[in-house]
């Protein structure tokens, strides 16, 4: 059968069936892979799409609009960080669009990371926040912060605010109540000194010469079982404290110093610190603010004395200065009369020949016109012109110092008291200098804040250290002043007092509640112990102990 040719399906009408026909048996083109630029008004199946698709592999579960996935150039963003600050923004437009006829996949999501894991414990405790991104995603785009839970430290010192006590007044108290305070706290230090060497030696390896058990130990399950050395250390500085602010209470009373009396308590201030820095290196910062403590006190001590001792040394050397000038004005004096005695008993020299106008003869005396005796004008005016200068010189040496050949005589105590001036000055100098090493506000704030703020919140001055009761845990307190002035061992009592406490917190320290008593002197053993350590009431030779 021959085949009509296409030109001969001129008619319109039949053209058009023709071509749909042809048209609708045509099997469909293969559809063209899913890198290539395809219409945006194309329609696609299911199946066409999954095969474009297969070139990304296949497919993980994709988050919800609420967690989004971190972007592909953020490995190290946490996982509920979303690529886009507008992300929610088009969550919300998604749902509010018409649903599709077909059933489309969702659009292709790219594998997240691994979580990574977070260091703070707590954020398991805070909602999840919609970005914790701690880098911007492009460029341009603002830094956000992370929502991360920090105290306030305002708020902190605001709940420690101390409680206002009623003042004692300007005039502080007579003598003998702070006798009566010297009493007291001199007996509880050495009930605790004693407690805290005994319990040391109870912590000592079994095999150490120095090891002594207690008589009545503790529960095994006690903190002063568990936490023996750290509470003994806590006891022997408790005695310092108590001893150094016995010896203030004596002086204050009297307004002066008694220099030998603190001389007694630099013995066991030693053998205290040393105690402390046996543990120096495995100490963590807020023992080691106790070693600053330490330092601190024993520097203020030197300042009350050398400054005291500076008032007294002050008054000897002013009359020393006195009795110098008086001995090089006196040998001034001298040396002006024997220049006075010198001009009166030289000869009169006669005047040259040639000098004498109107002579008649050349062994003539010259002689006045009025009453013919020997001229001595030319001599008496220069009497009056050195007087002036000798007062004008005396004058000028008032603030001069005096030769090295004029001398006074001192004695040993005059020598021995200046040295101990110098050497306290430098003493002070060099345990204030160690003790801002270990001791400073921000230390304070940070592991003491309760102490802190009763300092920080106070409206006590420096003049006032009679006000507070060292065994307040409530009451204000103050940051000691400058030891130059000679005061400030009573500040440095009550804070130590209040670290001590604060800090004793933590082992459960109990203080004078739980010392170890004394033993009755009769009902001591005989045999021989370790050495006690110098207490604050008895001189020592030795400032530094033995170590064990």
């Amino acid at each position: 059968m021959q085949r009509v040719p296409p030109s001969d399906s001129s008619h319109p009408s039949h053209s058009r069936q023709k071509h749909h026909r042809q048209y609708a048996h045509r099997p469909p083109p293969p559809s063209p892979p899913a890198f290539l630029t395809l219409p945006s008004y194309s329609r696609h199946t299911r199946e066409q799409l999954l095969k474009a698709l297969e070139i990304l592999g296949p497919l993980g579960t994709p988050l919800p609009p609420q967690l989004p996935s971190p972007p592909a150039s953020r490995q190290n963003s946490p996982p509920s960080a979303g690529p886009k600050r507008k992300l929610d923004a088009d969550a919300e437009q998604s749902q509010n669009k018409k649903p599709r006829t077909t059933l489309a996949p969702d659009p292709p999501r790219r594998k997240p990371p691994p979580p990574e894991p977070q260091p703070d414990s707590s954020s398991h405790s805070r909602p999840p926040a919609p970005n914790l991104r701690s880098d911007p995603s492009e460029d341009g785009e603002l830094r956000e912060e992370p929502t991360t839970v920090v105290r306030d430290p305002i708020a902190v010192l605001e709940n420690n605010v101390p409680v206002r006590r009623p003042r004692r007044g300007r005039a502080p108290p007579s003598h003998t109540y702070h006798d009566q305070l010297h009493d007291k706290y001199h007996a509880l230090g050495r009930l605790l000194k004693y407690s805290g060497d005994t319990r040391l030696w109870s912590t000592y390896p079994p095999r150490d010469p120095g090891y002594r058990p207690l008589l009545n130990p503790p529960h095994p399950e006690s903190p002063y079982h568990k936490f023996g050395n750290i509470i003994g250390r806590l006891e022997l500085i408790d005695a310092l404290i108590c001893f150094a602010y016995s010896l203030w209470n004596k002086d204050y009373g009297r307004r002066c110093c008694h220099g030998p009396s603190w001389g007694t308590i630099e013995s066991f201030l030693s053998y205290s610190k040393h105690k402390w820095e046996q543990v120096q290196d495995s100490a963590d910062e807020r023992e080691k603010a106790f070693i600053g403590l330490i330092w601190m006190l024993e520097a203020f001590i030197h300042g009350r004395k050398f400054t005291y001792s500076a008032k007294v040394i002050d008054k000897e050397n002013d009359a020393l200065y006195t009795e110098l000038r008086a001995i090089w004005r006196a040998e001034l004096e001298r040396e002006e009369a024997k220049a006075a005695r010198e001009a009166n008993s030289s000869p009169n020299m006669l005047p040259s020949p040639e000098s004498i106008a109107g002579s008649s003869s050349a062994n003539s005396t010259p002689i006045n016109r009025s009453d013919g005796t020997p001229s001595t004008a030319a001599r008496n005016p220069s009497k009056p012109s050195t007087q002036q200068q000798s007062a004008s010189a005396a004058a000028a040496r008032q603030n001069e110092i005096p030769p090295s050949h004029i001398k006074v005589s001192v004695d040993g105590k005059f020598i021995v008291a200046r040295k101990s001036q110098s050497g306290g000055l430098n003493a002070a100098h060099w345990c204030m200098d160690n003790a801002q090493r270990f001791l400073t506000l921000p230390v304070m704030a940070k592991h003491f804040p309760r102490t802190f703020s009763r300092m920080v919140y106070s409206t006590l001055s420096a003049t006032d250290e009679h006000e507070p009761d060292i065994e307040d845990e409530e009451g204000e307190l103050f940051w000691p002043g400058q030891l130059v002035t000679g005061e400030g061992i009573g500040w440095v009592c009550t804070m130590g007092k209040a670290m001590v406490k604060e800090f004793g917190k933590t082992y459960h320290y109990l203080g004078m509640d739980g010392v170890i008593p004394k033993p009755d002197p009769v009902e001591t053993p005989s045999s021989a112990g370790p050495p006690a350590a110098p207490t604050g009431a008895e001189s020592s030779s030795s400032s530094a102990p033995v170590q064990r």
